[in-house]
């Protein structure tokens, strides 16, 4: 075993001898190390965002206020994606604009170090949930333009090895993280816990966007509108979608499937510590089982995606995920929850390669940020409503009977990409 991590150790320090611009490789294989390098450091604030909910509600939060948590940052996302890609779309240097955005957004994460300390315990929930919220405003012009970045930064036949390594060294980083953050938790005084587990995210989050200035990004070439006009979102959107069937195809069977994940989104944390009573130790422990299994089903998928093709693994993995929620709300213990867990986190990385991966080919690429930016629209308008009436659902009717019934959704949105077959050929298979 310590064979082992000393090999993976001694690659990864290679990765950062390349970052620094050590030896003779080409910018591509350095963008490609810096992309793997930052997000090592990145992956340790993801690891403290992980606590968000349970942060909130130790703060005070109420079901409702969960809700809003979950549907707020989507309500942003979809009013202002489309006029955050034109405005990618119009500039040459993307890059530097898409950094700054970035910052902006990870200065913010420091005040929420601070809400125990200076707000009053009545208003610490709602100015923790504010304050997130507010930091999707400058992120959307990074939100933008990464994936189309991405996909310009690595070609197609490296697609699947390049977001599986980020995926596999993300996950280690914040398995990591958790595992030296759980004994913190349960043994450091509240908030004092919680803010410590903060302040380390965000030091990570400033050491990801040294590497990530590091990165050397061509030029693009400005699309400059015809004419100024009103209604540009809505012209932009039908833009988008008209005359790209498969793309339609994509968006449509994505929505449904999306819409059962929307629905239950909300309620797992509830599930956890409402009806299971459910420690920050154990949120913890979860978190770390979660992203074990992810780190294992991203190093078998990596093997196995280039083989079955994008096409085949979606129309498998989509809907079986689905039966994710359900299975949660039938474990009835947090031992039952714990291996769903694991269940899930194996099956979910070849759904979510192949995902993006078909997502990125069905965009043409000149205009890919606006696509990918209306796919995003369009899902978080759903992604908004959805966890509000999940709330209220629950309230009513129990928190099981509705992740139930965002099984169902789940299960038949994915089983649709095998109705309604999106038509575009596998990246990983076909070599550019």
């Amino acid at each position: 075993m310590r064979s082992i991590l000393r090999l993976y150790l001694n690659r990864f320090l290679g990765l950062y001898e390349v970052a620094r611009g050590r030896g003779q490789y080409d910018s591509q294989e350095r963008n490609i190390a810096l992309l793997y390098v930052e997000i090592a450091a990145a992956s340790v604030m993801t690891a403290a965002a992980n606590f968000n909910s349970a942060f909130a509600l130790r703060l005070g939060a109420s079901n409702a206020l969960i809700g809003l948590m979950t549907s707020l940052p989507a309500l942003i996302t979809m009013l202002g994606m489309i006029p955050a890609s034109a405005i990618v779309e119009r500039q040459q240097k993307r890059w530097p604009m898409m950094l700054r955005s970035l910052e902006i957004t990870r200065l913010l994460w420091f005040p929420l170090v601070l809400i125990p300390w200076v707000v009053p315990q009545p208003y610490q929930a709602p100015a923790f949930v504010a304050l997130l919220t507010f930091r999707f405003l400058p992120i959307l012009v990074f939100s933008a333009g990464f994936d189309s970045a991405l996909a310009d930064m690595v070609p197609p036949r490296l697609r699947a090895q390049v977001f599986s390594w980020r995926n596999i060294i993300a996950t280690a980083a914040v398995i990591v993280s958790l595992a030296l953050v759980r004994p913190w938790l349960e043994l450091a005084v509240f908030p004092l816990n919680y803010q410590v587990v903060y302040l380390i995210g965000g030091i990570a989050g400033m050491v990801s966007q040294v590497f990530l200035r590091r990165i050397q990004v061509p030029d693009s070439l400005p699309r400059v509108p015809a004419e100024r006009r009103r209604g540009m979102s809505l012209r932009a959107m039908r833009d988008a979608v008209a005359g790209n069937r498969q793309y339609v195809r994509f968006l449509t069977n994505s929505l449904v499937a999306n819409s059962g994940a929307y629905l239950a989104s909300p309620l797992y944390i509830l599930y956890y510590v409402r009806t299971l009573n459910a420690s920050d130790g154990w949120i913890a422990t979860a978190t770390l089982a979660a992203n074990i299994a992810a780190m294992v089903g991203y190093v078998v998928w990596r093997r196995f995606l280039p083989r079955l093709g994008e096409s085949k693994t979606l129309r498998g993995t989509f809907p079986l995920t689905g039966l994710y929620p359900l299975l949660i709300a039938l474990s009835g213990s947090l031992n039952g929850v714990i291996l769903v867990i694991l269940w899930y986190g194996v099956i979910s990385p070849g759904l979510n390669l192949s995902h993006y991966n078909t997502l990125l080919e069905v965009c043409p690429q000149a205009r890919r940020p606006t696509y990918i930016s209306v796919y995003s629209s369009v899902n978080n308008a759903f992604a908004f409503v959805l966890p509000l009436l999940a709330v209220a659902l629950a309230n009513r009717f129990g928190i099981v009977p509705v992740m139930a019934a965002a099984s169902v959704l789940w299960v038949v949105g994915g089983l649709m990409f095998s109705l309604n077959r999106v038509q575009v050929d596998d990246p990983s298979r076909h070599p550019a």
